[in-house]
């Protein structure tokens, strides 16, 4: 449909233009509960979270030996390793190293609980979206349109048949789901995270290994490195891979960037409201939550296929 079109059929009347504009914010409130979801999913796993990560970062035992080397983090090294270095040893590439643990432990424990982290997020935006059949003009104009969305705190029940669909995620081996995950450029905060963890790790280089103070600030690291890195994860993940599920594997296929309007949405985010580029365009010019957007992993913008 085109922009004369959709003009057209909208603009007639006022009773038209308010149907419209309702049907806009039931869309972005659809996609906006979708994404909150995703985050409650992970806040539910929050105390096994830490617990299941503080084990990966201090013992090599429960550790997917395939997954770690797809990241290129030694399996057999831990946390006590790195401490065993002579503190005028510690530069930048020991640094680095432990910031690899962690992030290594954060994307297994992503991985290990798919079905909570990955799955139903994915199963619960394909839900509410279904019923919306929006055209490209429809679509353009959710992009453009300031529509204030006000999150719901009840959420449907999942159906068994968006979960039988995505069921052939919970078969695969982590070290491909991985692959697909990076292929889907849903992996990107984990490079944020080492950079981060890199310079939180300054905090313990000075502490004598095995003191109450070390293990107080590893503890420290291991919350820092965890809860806010699988929430980041979470909805980048959801949001990354359902826009690469949505191009069906053809970079040709166009989106366009939906913004959740917000007083805290970005500069950038809003003047990409409403751009329609092919999926592989958008991996150039910057998809929702990466570097072009300020709001990084918090942003609450999306890609759709039109």
């Amino acid at each position: 449909m085109g922009a004369h079109e959709d003009r057209s059929t909208y603009g007639n009347s006022r009773a038209a233009s308010r149907q419209l504009t309702d049907k806009l914010k039931r869309y972005l409130l659809a996609s906006d509960n979708a994404s909150d979801f995703a985050q409650r999913n992970i806040e539910l796993l929050e105390s096994k979270a830490l617990q299941d990560i503080d084990d990966l970062f201090m013992s090599e035992q429960n550790r997917d030996a395939e997954l770690w080397a797809e990241l290129g983090v030694p399996e057999e090294l831990v946390i006590d390793d790195y401490e065993a270095e002579h503190q005028d040893n510690r530069d930048l590439d020991w640094s680095t190293g432990v910031a690899g643990i962690a992030a290594a432990s954060t994307v297994q424990f992503f991985l290990d609980n798919r079905v909570k982290t990955l799955i139903e997020p994915l199963a619960y935006r394909d839900q509410v979206l279904a019923p919306f059949e929006m055209t490209q003009a429809e679509l353009v104009i959710v992009g453009k349109r300031q529509v204030e969305v006000v999150a719901v705190e009840t959420y449907q029940k999942l159906k068994a048949s968006f979960m039988a669909d995505l069921s052939f995620l919970d078969d695969i081996p982590n070290k491909e789901l991985f692959r697909i995950l990076d292929q889907a450029n849903a992996m990107r905060s984990i490079e944020k995270q080492i950079a981060d963890i890199s310079g939180y790790v300054a905090r313990v280089t000075d502490v004598p290994p095995g003191s109450p103070r070390f293990i107080e600030e590893v503890n420290w690291l291991i919350d820092r490195s965890s809860e806010r890195n699988l929430q980041a994860m979470n909805r980048r993940a959801v949001e990354q891979l359902h826009s690469f599920r949505e191009s069906d594997g053809d970079p040709n296929t166009l989106m366009v960037w939906l913004v959740e309007f917000s007083p805290s949405t970005c500069g950038p985010c809003l003047e990409n409201a409403g751009e329609v580029h092919t999926y592989d365009e958008w991996q150039d010019l910057g998809t929702p939550g990466a570097a072009v957007c300020m709001g990084g992993d918090s942003c609450r913008c999306h890609l759709s296929a039109v």
